[in-house]
């Protein structure tokens, strides 16, 4: 009898304290426990803002890569941008997204996010002066300003890498000193506050680092294990300058 109670009341305190670990994370992830260095409104539970800026011709996993990541956050505030309010054509022009906000109402964010594109949309932004004094007055305000892929030429043109090194596309590299910028060959490159990452599939390697900027390590590796984030491609490519035959494959045969 008395061991039957021992065993019950053991029992009984490891589901409360399974419970209470559960009640824990929860509480952990709601407040942000974010390192201690991070601003207190993380460790607080206050919203964070979160802008991403989508254009006609922008490439799709650069902007959803990062959301399907940041969207899991407790609190996270998530908004899609563009010059206006409405549906936004991707590349290939047979996915659409929705802009919720046109920029003109949204004045300030904690994270913004800028997408790449195709040429035809990286040249309409770039040629897009109500777009570049928007992107300058909001990153005057945030927490962090972030590109993926070729969107870092869209940071560029803004004039917001002068003196920084970058990550984008290989394919956009050389456009990078024309801003004053030195191309980074690391997959996400940190510049002070201003945050980028290499092409298309880097998007959801951005989503999960900024996580852990706002949310700490483990609520980062969370997310990661909710993702089922594992990669394992099916083949091994080497960089750019490695694989000739593949480069002008991607040059004169796959669209962009």
């Amino acid at each position: 009898m008395i061991d039957n109670i021992d065993i019950s009341r053991r029992k009984i305190l490891s589901t409360t304290t399974a419970l209470l670990g559960t009640v824990a994370l929860g509480k952990i992830a709601t407040s942000y426990a974010a390192p201690s260095d991070s601003n207190d409104m993380f460790q607080k539970g206050m919203p964070m803002d979160i802008t991403i800026f989508v254009f006609d011709d922008v490439t799709a996993m650069d902007a959803i890569g990062p959301y399907e990541a940041l969207r899991r956050l407790p609190d996270a505030r998530i908004r899609f941008a563009g010059i206006s309010k409405g549906p936004i054509s991707t590349g290939g022009q047979s996915l659409q997204l929705i802009a919720t906000h046109a920029i003109r109402d949204v004045t300030r964010t904690d994270l913004l996010l800028i997408p790449g594109g195709g040429p035809d949309g990286l040249k309409a932004m770039m040629a897009n002066a109500e777009f570049h004094e928007w992107v300058r007055h909001i990153n005057s305000g945030t927490r962090w300003t972030t590109s993926v892929c070729s969107g870092a030429l869209l940071l560029g043109t803004a004039g917001l890498l002068k003196g920084l090194q970058a990550s984008t596309h290989w394919r956009s590299k050389n456009f990078l000193p024309k801003f004053g910028a030195t191309y980074s060959e690391q997959r996400i490159t940190t510049s002070g506050k201003i945050i980028s990452a290499a092409g298309v599939s880097a998007a959801i390697d951005m989503g999960i680092h900024l996580c852990a900027l706002i949310a700490g390590d483990q609520i980062a590796r969370a997310v990661q294990l909710a993702m089922e984030y594992r990669p394992k491609p099916p083949f091994t490519v080497g960089a750019p300058e490695q694989e000739p035959e593949l480069v002008n494959i991607v040059e004169h045969v796959l669209r962009t």
